[in-house]
């Protein structure tokens, strides 16, 4: 799949077969601000979360798991490839 994908210069993904989450990984690996969701989970320990634009859901993952006494996470997202 990926020897048929192409990158144009302004960074939109041509060609091959449908975009998918794996696709996404190989190509740019997960994205995951360790410090920040330290910082999110047990400095301001929110009961409950919503979140625009959530991707791969990482960070939301990571709060729903982590947060000390449980948290509540709701995730947004526009881009249909993403909720396989």
């Amino acid at each position: 799949i990926l020897q048929n994908l192409v990158i144009e210069n302004n960074g939109t993904i041509v060609g091959g077969s449908a975009w998918k989450t794996c696709n996404h990984l190989k190509l740019f690996g997960l994205h995951f601000p360790v410090f920040f969701a330290r910082y999110l989970t047990y400095a301001l320990k929110p009961t409950t979360v919503l979140q625009f634009g959530c991707g791969l859901g990482t960070i939301a993952d990571f709060l729903a798991r982590h947060v000390p006494g449980g948290t509540r996470v709701v995730c947004i997202e526009n881009e249909p490839m993403l909720g396989d």
